[in-house]
């Protein structure tokens, strides 16, 4: 029998963030759990039963389409949509990158490593300053490539 991590495709990564669940007439505030690049999993603030097609609102004004792909109780799990088309424009697949980027953001695990000062590990703090400098970069260079006409 698989496991739920052996049938993700993707590394989950665990945050604390809002998200707004819409479908149908109804929109909630829920928490995001984890996020990979594919998907994520959150927890619903009441007993709902959640439609398979969903939109998430993100904070920092990312729109998701996204699957439900299972629920237990106050907990969902949903896939992002993608778009099957080899044509796609490099507009529109940069954007979708960029989306799914500042889903699943480093600003929260390097907020916790600050607060506990790099676990006072000199090389850490280097590689995570580096991995966040380069994430910042790589968002820029998307979303410059979106923006294009």
């Amino acid at each position: 029998m698989d496991t739920d991590d052996e049938k993700r495709r993707a590394r989950r990564v665990g945050v604390l963030r809002s998200v707004r669940l819409v479908f149908e007439q109804t929109a909630m505030d829920c928490i995001v759990r984890d996020v990979s690049p594919t998907g994520v999993r959150i927890r619903l603030p009441q007993d709902v039963i959640v439609p398979e097609q969903v939109t998430l609102h993100f904070q920092k004004g990312e729109v998701v389409s996204a699957r439900r792909r299972w629920q237990r109780g106050h907990q969902a799990g949903f896939a992002f949509e993608r778009t099957d088309s080899l044509v796609e424009e490099p507009q529109e697949l940069a954007s979708r990158l960029l989306t799914m980027i500042r889903a699943a953001s480093i600003s929260e695990p390097m907020r916790l490593l600050r607060v506990v000062r790099f676990f006072d590990d000199p090389k850490l703090q280097t590689e995570a300053e580096r991995a966040e400098a380069g994430m910042q970069e790589l968002e820029s260079a998307l979303a410059a490539l979106a923006a294009r006409p």
